[in-house]
């Protein structure tokens, strides 16, 4: 979502980062599925702890910027963080928001939308 990346553009970029390098990393472990290739990695372990370090922050800030949304709309703390994230980043399709709806608001099953 747009918002997000502006939000936290550092944890973004992290993020990419990370998720490029263990692409790369799955590709490779999958084109040799030894174990014993596995020795042959450099730092892996150094690595695999690098990668969870930084998911690790980037998940501390994240959860900060869904503490703040909270804060700005209190219904949003009916809904857990996936949902919520789900909801952001779909702030401008409002089919999958209403999926949610029943969370926020007590008896709202459904809603109609027209243009």
């Amino acid at each position: 979502n747009a918002d997000i990346k502006t939000q936290l553009p550092s944890q973004y970029t992290k993020f990419k980062n990370i998720d490029n390098d263990v692409i790369n990393l799955v590709k490779r472990v999958s084109s040799k599925p030894n174990v014993l290739d596995l020795l042959q990695i450099d730092n892996l372990n150094r690595l695999l702890d690098r990668y969870e370090s930084t998911m690790s922050l980037i998940q501390k800030a994240l959860g900060e910027y869904l503490e703040k949304q909270r804060q700005v709309f209190p219904r949003f703390y009916f809904v857990n963080n996936d949902d919520l994230i789900e909801i952001i980043g779909n702030s401008n399709e409002p089919i999958k928001i209403i999926l949610h709806l029943n969370k926020m608001f007590a008896g709202i099953n459904s809603l109609n939308l027209s243009n």
